[in-house]
Protein backbone atom coordinates (compact mmCIF):
# COMPACT_ATOMS: atom_id res chain seq x y z
CA UNK A 1 0.00 0.00 0.00
CA UNK A 2 1.18 3.04 -0.77
CA UNK A 3 2.12 5.86 1.47
CA UNK A 4 -0.58 8.51 0.64
CA UNK A 5 -3.30 5.64 1.14
CA UNK A 6 -1.88 4.31 4.68
CA UNK A 7 -4.35 5.75 7.39
CA UNK A 8 -1.96 8.53 9.12
CA UNK A 9 -1.36 11.25 12.02
CA UNK A 10 -0.01 14.12 10.82
CA UNK A 11 1.85 16.51 13.39
CA UNK A 12 1.44 19.41 10.79
CA UNK A 13 2.74 23.22 11.45
CA UNK A 14 1.65 26.86 11.13
CA UNK A 15 0.75 28.14 7.59
CA UNK A 16 3.36 30.95 8.17
CA UNK A 17 6.23 28.69 8.66
CA UNK A 18 5.26 25.92 6.41
CA UNK A 19 7.78 26.70 3.39
CA UNK A 20 10.39 26.95 5.74
CA UNK A 21 10.07 23.43 7.39
CA UNK A 22 9.36 21.81 4.26
CA UNK A 23 12.78 22.55 2.68
CA UNK A 24 13.87 20.62 6.22
CA UNK A 25 14.17 16.74 6.20
CA UNK A 26 10.73 15.24 7.14
CA UNK A 27 10.67 12.53 9.63
CA UNK A 28 7.69 9.37 8.80
CA UNK A 29 7.44 6.66 11.60
CA UNK A 30 5.16 4.49 11.77
CA UNK A 31 3.94 2.28 14.56
CA UNK A 32 5.97 -0.16 16.15
CA UNK A 33 2.74 -2.35 16.35
CA UNK A 34 -0.25 -1.82 14.40
CA UNK A 35 -3.16 -0.05 16.00
CA UNK A 36 -1.16 0.96 19.36
CA UNK A 37 1.47 3.28 20.63
CA UNK A 38 2.20 6.75 21.83
CA UNK A 39 3.86 9.90 19.78
CA UNK A 40 5.87 11.73 22.12
CA UNK A 41 6.68 15.28 21.20
CA UNK A 42 8.96 17.89 22.17
CA UNK A 43 7.32 21.19 20.03
CA UNK A 44 10.42 24.12 21.11
CA UNK A 45 9.05 26.96 19.13
CA UNK A 46 5.63 26.00 17.72
CA UNK A 47 2.61 27.87 18.32
CA UNK A 48 0.40 25.07 17.27
CA UNK A 49 0.24 21.21 17.02
CA UNK A 50 -2.44 18.94 14.98
CA UNK A 51 -2.93 15.21 15.06
CA UNK A 52 -4.53 14.20 11.95
CA UNK A 53 -6.09 10.53 11.47
CA UNK A 54 -7.18 9.97 7.96
CA UNK A 55 -9.17 6.83 6.02
CA UNK A 56 -7.05 5.29 2.81
CA UNK A 57 -9.62 7.09 0.46
CA UNK A 58 -9.52 10.54 2.64
CA UNK A 59 -13.53 10.22 3.32
CA UNK A 60 -13.04 10.47 6.51
CA UNK A 61 -10.95 11.63 9.55
CA UNK A 62 -10.61 12.90 12.57
CA UNK A 63 -8.25 15.38 13.48
CA UNK A 64 -7.18 17.31 16.80
CA UNK A 65 -5.56 20.87 17.33
CA UNK A 66 -3.87 22.05 19.94
CA UNK A 67 -4.00 25.45 20.17
CA UNK A 68 -2.90 28.45 22.12
CA UNK A 69 -5.92 27.68 24.80
CA UNK A 70 -7.50 24.93 23.79
CA UNK A 71 -7.83 21.19 22.27
CA UNK A 72 -10.40 20.51 19.93
CA UNK A 73 -10.95 16.92 18.01
CA UNK A 74 -12.82 17.64 14.85
CA UNK A 75 -14.50 14.94 12.64
CA UNK A 76 -14.15 15.30 8.84
CA UNK A 77 -16.81 14.25 6.35
CA UNK A 78 -16.56 14.37 2.77
CA UNK A 79 -19.77 15.08 0.98
CA UNK A 80 -19.94 14.17 -3.00
CA UNK A 81 -22.72 16.61 -4.71
CA UNK A 82 -22.92 17.20 -8.00
CA UNK A 83 -19.56 16.15 -9.63
CA UNK A 84 -18.28 17.88 -6.85
CA UNK A 85 -16.15 17.13 -3.20
CA UNK A 86 -16.85 19.03 -0.16
CA UNK A 87 -15.23 19.06 2.92
CA UNK A 88 -16.54 19.42 6.69
CA UNK A 89 -14.38 19.52 9.67
CA UNK A 90 -16.85 19.44 12.53
CA UNK A 91 -15.65 20.11 16.25
CA UNK A 92 -17.16 16.73 18.48
CA UNK A 93 -15.09 17.17 21.72
CA UNK A 94 -13.56 20.57 23.05
CA UNK A 95 -11.09 21.06 26.17
CA UNK A 96 -10.91 24.48 26.36
CA UNK A 97 -9.12 24.87 29.85
CA UNK A 98 -6.00 26.80 29.79
CA UNK A 99 -3.69 23.68 30.80
CA UNK A 100 -5.02 21.61 27.80
CA UNK A 101 -3.13 24.44 24.89
CA UNK A 102 -0.14 25.10 23.96
CA UNK A 103 2.39 25.13 27.01
CA UNK A 104 4.32 28.17 28.38
CA UNK A 105 6.90 25.23 29.54
CA UNK A 106 9.17 24.89 26.38
CA UNK A 107 10.96 21.60 27.58
CA UNK A 108 7.07 20.39 27.98
CA UNK A 109 5.99 16.70 26.52
CA UNK A 110 3.05 16.62 23.88
CA UNK A 111 1.96 13.20 23.56
CA UNK A 112 -0.57 11.73 21.30
CA UNK A 113 -2.32 7.66 22.16
CA UNK A 114 -3.49 5.44 19.78
CA UNK A 115 -5.18 2.81 22.15
CA UNK A 116 -6.68 0.15 19.17
CA UNK A 117 -7.52 -2.37 21.58
CA UNK A 118 -9.75 -0.54 23.25
CA UNK A 119 -10.63 2.08 20.46
CA UNK A 120 -9.74 5.00 21.56
CA UNK A 121 -7.61 8.11 21.50
CA UNK A 122 -6.04 10.22 24.18
CA UNK A 123 -3.90 13.38 24.05
CA UNK A 124 -2.35 14.80 27.15
CA UNK A 125 0.86 16.85 28.91
CA UNK A 126 3.94 15.93 30.59
CA UNK A 127 4.45 11.88 31.68
CA UNK A 128 1.97 9.32 29.37
CA UNK A 129 -0.66 7.90 31.31
CA UNK A 130 -4.11 8.64 32.04
CA UNK A 131 -3.14 10.82 35.23
CA UNK A 132 -2.31 13.27 32.96
CA UNK A 133 -4.56 12.69 30.09
CA UNK A 134 -6.59 16.06 28.72
CA UNK A 135 -8.77 15.04 26.24
CA UNK A 136 -9.95 11.29 25.03
CA UNK A 137 -12.50 9.86 22.57
CA UNK A 138 -13.78 5.94 22.38
CA UNK A 139 -13.95 5.78 18.36
CA UNK A 140 -17.11 4.40 17.23
CA UNK A 141 -18.78 3.68 13.59
CA UNK A 142 -16.60 4.89 10.94
CA UNK A 143 -14.09 6.14 13.31
CA UNK A 144 -12.93 2.71 13.98
CA UNK A 145 -11.58 2.40 10.53
CA UNK A 146 -8.54 5.16 11.51
CA UNK A 147 -7.47 2.63 13.86
CA UNK A 148 -6.33 -0.04 11.11
CA UNK A 149 -2.58 1.46 9.82
CA UNK A 150 -1.10 4.77 11.07
CA UNK A 151 1.71 6.19 10.66
CA UNK A 152 3.63 9.53 12.86
CA UNK A 153 4.70 12.28 10.41
CA UNK A 154 6.47 15.25 11.69
CA UNK A 155 8.34 18.35 10.11
CA UNK A 156 10.65 20.44 12.03
CA UNK A 157 14.27 21.20 11.50
CA UNK A 158 15.11 19.06 14.31
CA UNK A 159 12.04 17.21 15.50
CA UNK A 160 12.09 15.69 18.82
CA UNK A 161 9.71 12.58 18.30
CA UNK A 162 9.55 9.86 20.40
CA UNK A 163 7.07 6.19 19.67
CA UNK A 164 6.49 4.07 22.05
CA UNK A 165 5.05 0.96 21.91
CA UNK A 166 2.56 0.62 24.94
CA UNK A 167 -0.92 2.77 24.33
CA UNK A 168 -1.75 4.87 27.50
CA UNK A 169 -4.54 2.64 29.45
CA UNK A 170 -4.77 2.39 32.81
CA UNK A 171 -2.26 3.72 35.25
CA UNK A 172 -0.37 1.15 36.98
CA UNK A 173 -0.53 0.67 40.77
CA UNK A 174 1.65 2.74 43.15
CA UNK A 175 1.38 0.12 45.79
CA UNK A 176 3.70 -2.99 45.70
CA UNK A 177 2.83 -6.09 47.26
CA UNK A 178 4.71 -9.86 47.49
CA UNK A 179 3.64 -12.43 45.31
CA UNK A 180 1.91 -14.41 47.64
CA UNK A 181 -0.21 -10.83 48.99
CA UNK A 182 -1.65 -10.03 45.35
CA UNK A 183 -5.59 -11.19 45.56
CA UNK A 184 -7.58 -11.68 42.46
CA UNK A 185 -9.94 -8.76 43.83
CA UNK A 186 -6.27 -6.21 43.81
CA UNK A 187 -5.49 -7.45 40.58
CA UNK A 188 -9.08 -6.99 38.85
CA UNK A 189 -9.12 -3.45 40.88
CA UNK A 190 -5.94 -2.37 39.56
CA UNK A 191 -4.84 -1.35 43.30
CA UNK A 192 -1.60 -3.68 43.82
CA UNK A 193 0.86 -4.54 41.50
CA UNK A 194 4.17 -7.56 42.32
CA UNK A 195 7.18 -6.09 41.50
CA UNK A 196 7.65 -8.52 38.58
CA UNK A 197 5.48 -6.29 36.49
CA UNK A 198 8.15 -3.36 37.06
CA UNK A 199 11.56 -2.65 35.29
CA UNK A 200 14.28 -4.87 35.73
CA UNK A 201 16.05 -2.22 37.99
CA UNK A 202 12.90 -1.95 39.95
CA UNK A 203 13.22 -5.85 40.72
CA UNK A 204 16.67 -6.21 41.48
CA UNK A 205 15.82 -3.10 44.35
CA UNK A 206 13.13 -4.56 45.55
CA UNK A 207 14.87 -7.72 46.01
CA UNK A 208 17.38 -5.98 48.01
CA UNK A 209 15.28 -4.30 50.29
CA UNK A 210 11.56 -5.81 50.98
CA UNK A 211 13.02 -8.92 52.88
CA UNK A 212 11.44 -9.80 56.71
CA UNK A 213 14.62 -8.61 58.20
CA UNK A 214 15.18 -5.31 56.64
CA UNK A 215 13.67 -3.30 59.47
CA UNK A 216 15.11 -0.65 62.14
CA UNK A 217 14.56 -2.10 65.16
CA UNK A 218 16.74 -5.55 65.79
CA UNK A 219 18.34 -7.74 68.66
CA UNK A 220 21.09 -5.63 68.63
CA UNK A 221 19.37 -2.22 68.88
CA UNK A 222 15.31 -3.00 69.97
CA UNK A 223 14.81 0.87 70.78
CA UNK A 224 16.80 2.03 67.17
CA UNK A 225 13.81 4.00 65.99
CA UNK A 226 12.13 5.30 69.40
CA UNK A 227 16.02 7.30 69.96
CA UNK A 228 15.38 8.62 66.56
CA UNK A 229 12.36 10.37 67.86
CA UNK A 230 13.91 11.32 71.08
CA UNK A 231 17.01 12.49 69.39
CA UNK A 232 14.67 14.95 66.96
CA UNK A 233 13.01 16.07 69.87
CA UNK A 234 16.12 16.61 72.17
CA UNK A 235 17.96 19.89 71.62
CA UNK A 236 20.73 18.37 72.29
CA UNK A 237 20.36 15.49 70.10
CA UNK A 238 22.05 14.72 66.67
CA UNK A 239 19.49 14.81 64.22
CA UNK A 240 17.65 18.29 66.44
CA UNK A 241 21.07 19.87 65.69
CA UNK A 242 21.32 18.35 62.01
CA UNK A 243 17.69 19.48 60.77
CA UNK A 244 18.05 23.09 62.33
CA UNK A 245 21.49 23.28 60.49
CA UNK A 246 20.05 21.96 57.06
CA UNK A 247 16.99 24.38 57.91
CA UNK A 248 19.96 27.12 58.09
CA UNK A 249 21.98 26.54 54.83
CA UNK A 250 18.05 25.87 53.13
CA UNK A 251 18.79 23.94 50.61
CA UNK A 252 15.78 23.95 48.49
CA UNK A 253 14.92 27.88 48.84
CA UNK A 254 12.44 27.20 50.34
CA UNK A 255 9.67 29.65 51.63
CA UNK A 256 9.41 27.56 55.11
CA UNK A 257 13.40 26.04 55.38
CA UNK A 258 12.74 23.86 58.51
CA UNK A 259 9.55 22.16 56.89
CA UNK A 260 11.81 21.52 53.94
CA UNK A 261 14.08 19.54 55.95
CA UNK A 262 14.95 15.89 56.11
CA UNK A 263 17.51 13.28 57.21
CA UNK A 264 19.34 11.64 54.31
CA UNK A 265 21.41 8.50 55.86
CA UNK A 266 23.55 6.32 53.56
CA UNK A 267 24.01 3.04 53.18
CA UNK A 268 26.72 1.50 51.36
CA UNK A 269 29.06 3.43 49.09
CA UNK A 270 28.08 4.97 45.20
CA UNK A 271 28.49 1.86 42.99
CA UNK A 272 28.48 4.19 39.71
CA UNK A 273 24.98 2.73 38.94
CA UNK A 274 22.29 5.65 40.56
CA UNK A 275 22.44 9.11 41.49
CA UNK A 276 24.81 9.05 44.75
CA UNK A 277 24.59 6.35 46.68
CA UNK A 278 22.05 4.20 46.27
CA UNK A 279 20.25 3.39 49.64
CA UNK A 280 19.26 6.08 51.56
CA UNK A 281 17.42 5.50 55.13
CA UNK A 282 15.09 9.04 55.03
CA UNK A 283 13.80 10.58 57.87
CA UNK A 284 10.88 12.54 57.65
CA UNK A 285 9.99 14.59 61.08
CA UNK A 286 6.19 15.35 61.72
CA UNK A 287 4.84 17.90 58.62
CA UNK A 288 8.12 17.95 56.99
CA UNK A 289 8.33 17.49 53.02
CA UNK A 290 10.59 17.64 50.19
CA UNK A 291 10.17 20.01 47.27
CA UNK A 292 8.87 18.75 44.12
CA UNK A 293 11.74 17.07 42.32
CA UNK A 294 13.20 14.18 39.88
CA UNK A 295 15.05 11.46 40.28
CA UNK A 296 17.68 11.88 37.48
CA UNK A 297 15.33 9.17 35.47
CA UNK A 298 16.74 6.65 37.80
CA UNK A 299 14.13 3.29 38.83
CA UNK A 300 13.40 3.23 42.70
CA UNK A 301 11.83 1.61 45.26
CA UNK A 302 10.39 3.50 48.45
CA UNK A 303 9.74 1.32 51.48
CA UNK A 304 8.39 3.08 54.64
CA UNK A 305 9.62 1.47 57.89
CA UNK A 306 8.05 4.09 60.23
CA UNK A 307 4.84 6.27 60.42
CA UNK A 308 3.25 7.31 56.83
CA UNK A 309 4.72 9.19 53.54
CA UNK A 310 2.40 10.99 51.53
CA UNK A 311 3.19 10.81 47.95
CA UNK A 312 2.14 13.76 45.40
CA UNK A 313 2.64 13.35 41.47
CA UNK A 314 3.50 15.57 39.02
CA UNK A 315 2.78 15.54 35.44
CA UNK A 316 6.58 17.62 34.55
CA UNK A 317 8.97 19.48 36.49
CA UNK A 318 8.07 22.61 35.58
CA UNK A 319 7.10 26.27 37.72
CA UNK A 320 3.82 26.60 36.14
CA UNK A 321 3.01 22.80 36.96
CA UNK A 322 2.47 22.50 40.97
CA UNK A 323 -0.96 20.62 40.92
CA UNK A 324 -0.37 17.29 41.49
CA UNK A 325 -2.19 15.04 39.77
CA UNK A 326 -2.42 11.88 41.76
CA UNK A 327 -1.87 11.52 45.61
CA UNK A 328 -1.76 8.69 47.80
CA UNK A 329 -0.37 7.91 51.55
CA UNK A 330 1.67 4.89 52.38
CA UNK A 331 1.97 3.31 55.36
CA UNK A 332 4.87 1.19 57.57
CA UNK A 333 5.33 -1.92 56.05
CA UNK A 334 4.50 -0.14 52.34
CA UNK A 335 5.89 0.14 49.19
CA UNK A 336 5.97 1.92 46.09
CA UNK A 337 8.27 2.59 43.15
CA UNK A 338 9.68 4.87 40.44
CA UNK A 339 10.84 4.21 37.00
CA UNK A 340 11.99 6.29 33.75
CA UNK A 341 9.13 8.23 32.19
CA UNK A 342 6.51 6.70 35.41
CA UNK A 343 6.00 8.83 39.13
CA UNK A 344 9.67 10.35 38.44
CA UNK A 345 8.29 13.51 39.77
CA UNK A 346 7.14 13.94 43.38
CA UNK A 347 6.95 15.49 46.68
CA UNK A 348 6.99 13.66 49.85
CA UNK A 349 5.66 14.48 53.23
CA UNK A 350 4.84 13.87 56.29
CA UNK A 351 1.86 14.19 56.93
CA UNK A 352 1.06 14.04 60.15
CA UNK A 353 1.35 17.02 62.00
CA UNK A 354 1.84 15.67 65.69
CA UNK A 355 3.70 12.63 64.68
CA UNK A 356 5.40 9.97 64.72
CA UNK A 357 8.70 10.66 62.52
CA UNK A 358 8.11 9.29 59.24
CA UNK A 359 10.94 6.56 57.87
CA UNK A 360 11.23 5.43 54.58
CA UNK A 361 13.85 3.52 52.89
CA UNK A 362 14.70 4.92 48.84
CA UNK A 363 16.74 3.06 46.78
CA UNK A 364 17.98 3.71 43.01
CA UNK A 365 19.28 1.92 40.45
CA UNK A 366 20.05 3.43 36.77
CA UNK A 367 18.46 1.58 34.03
CA UNK A 368 20.86 -0.62 32.09
CA UNK A 369 20.59 0.63 29.33
CA UNK A 370 21.09 4.06 30.61
CA UNK A 371 24.65 5.67 29.25
CA UNK A 372 23.98 9.62 30.99
CA UNK A 373 23.96 8.16 34.57
CA UNK A 374 22.68 12.28 35.43
CA UNK A 375 24.20 12.43 38.57
CA UNK A 376 21.79 14.92 40.24
CA UNK A 377 17.79 15.32 41.47
CA UNK A 378 16.34 18.08 40.20
CA UNK A 379 13.79 20.52 41.98
CA UNK A 380 11.63 23.61 41.67
CA UNK A 381 13.42 26.28 44.18
CA UNK A 382 9.82 27.91 46.11
CA UNK A 383 11.89 31.25 46.38
CA UNK A 384 13.21 31.78 42.88
CA UNK A 385 10.80 29.20 40.78
CA UNK A 386 13.50 27.85 39.25
CA UNK A 387 14.30 24.37 38.27
CA UNK A 388 17.74 23.73 40.20
CA UNK A 389 20.17 20.23 40.62
CA UNK A 390 20.40 18.99 43.89
CA UNK A 391 23.17 16.51 44.62
CA UNK A 392 22.39 13.23 46.52
CA UNK A 393 24.43 13.93 50.05
CA UNK A 394 24.59 12.08 53.08
CA UNK A 395 24.40 13.54 56.25
CA UNK A 396 25.68 10.45 58.13
CA UNK A 397 26.55 6.95 56.82
CA UNK A 398 24.23 3.93 58.58
CA UNK A 399 26.49 2.13 60.95
CA UNK A 400 27.85 5.65 62.52
CA UNK A 401 24.20 7.10 62.78
CA UNK A 402 22.45 3.89 64.34
CA UNK A 403 26.21 3.35 66.88
CA UNK A 404 25.61 7.46 67.48
CA UNK A 405 21.67 7.25 68.07
CA UNK A 406 22.59 3.84 70.60
CA UNK A 407 25.03 6.12 72.53
CA UNK A 408 22.45 9.23 72.97
CA UNK A 409 19.53 6.00 73.56
CA UNK A 410 21.54 5.17 76.61
CA UNK A 411 22.71 8.44 77.87
CA UNK A 412 18.70 9.56 78.32
CA UNK A 413 17.55 6.28 79.65
CA UNK A 414 20.53 4.92 81.53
Amino acid sequence: MSQDRQLQTRISIPKNIQVLWQQENQLTQPLLIKGQGVADIILNDQVSLTFELNQPTDEFGLKLEIQQSAATLYERITHHDFGKTFEEWSPIKVNDSSIAGIDSDKNCRYWFSVDGPNNRISYGKGEMRQGTTLLEHHLSGEQLKLIDEITIITQAPNPKLKIWREPVTIDPSLSIVGTNELTMTALAANTATVAENLTPACQTIYANISGNQFKLDTEDFPHFAEAIEQSIQDPEGWCYKTLHEKAEKDEFGSEDPFAETYLRITLGVNQGDSPGIPNVLEIWPPGHHSPIHNHGDANAIIRVLQGEIQVDLYAMLSPQHTEAFATKTFNKHDVTWLSPGLNQIHKLTNPNLCGPTCMTIQSYMYSGDNDEHYEFFDFIDGQNHTIEPFSPNSDMGFIEFKATMKEEWLKRNN
